[in-house]
């Protein structure tokens, strides 16, 4: 039997090998390998997704060209993180489970604010005429917002009407992954 280090490292091995389609079989894979994980439909949901989105890759997978590091961002962001850390360790009190779902409300709402900040872009670029996918070789012509993403042309800047465009998702799956 095959020794993973962590769950991350043994999902990317279930998704090369079988792909993440079967929470029960992930999950008997998951229970195996790390019996006293409090492994649910919610982890299970999140890998896939992460995966999906290309945010997790496989480590076999050739990397992308990494983003040119800031040190003034990685300095501020290791800073801002420690004390986030503190926080979370004192009002937790302890209790770990406690501090997981802690965690995990501030990364939910962290992300549900990007959501938020990136939404009146999208609609800015709708209604300035951009109704199909701008993807190479796409064009896929879209009826309605539903289902179009919006993409950074130039992944080290923020989102901006002028650094973004809209996608279809499987173009924006495509080039993420």
């Amino acid at each position: 039997m095959k020794k993973y280090q962590t769950i991350k490292e043994l999902v990317l091995d279930i998704n090369s090998r079988i792909g993440l389609s079967d929470y029960e079989a992930t999950t008997r894979e998951i229970r195996k390998h790390f019996p006293d994980s409090k492994w649910s439909k919610s982890h299970f949901a999140w890998y896939r997704s992460q995966i999906r989105t290309g945010k997790i890759a496989d480590t076999q997978q050739l990397p992308k060209e990494a983003p040119k590091s800031d040190p003034d961002v990685k300095r501020i962001g290791d800073q801002i993180l420690d004390h986030i850390n503190f926080v979370l360790d004192v009002s937790a009190k302890n209790d770990s489970d406690l501090r997981f779902k802690i965690n995990r409300w501030v990364y939910s709402r962290l992300l549900q604010a990007e959501v938020r900040a990136k939404r009146p872009i999208k609609k800015q670029l709708w209604n300035g005429g951009m109704r199909s996918c701008q993807a190479a070789g796409c064009l896929k012509k879209f009826s309605t917002l539903k289902n179009v993403e919006i993409h950074r042309k130039d992944s080290t800047k923020a989102y901006s009407v002028e650094n973004c465009i809209l996608v279809c998702r499987e173009c924006h799956e495509k080039n993420t992954s």
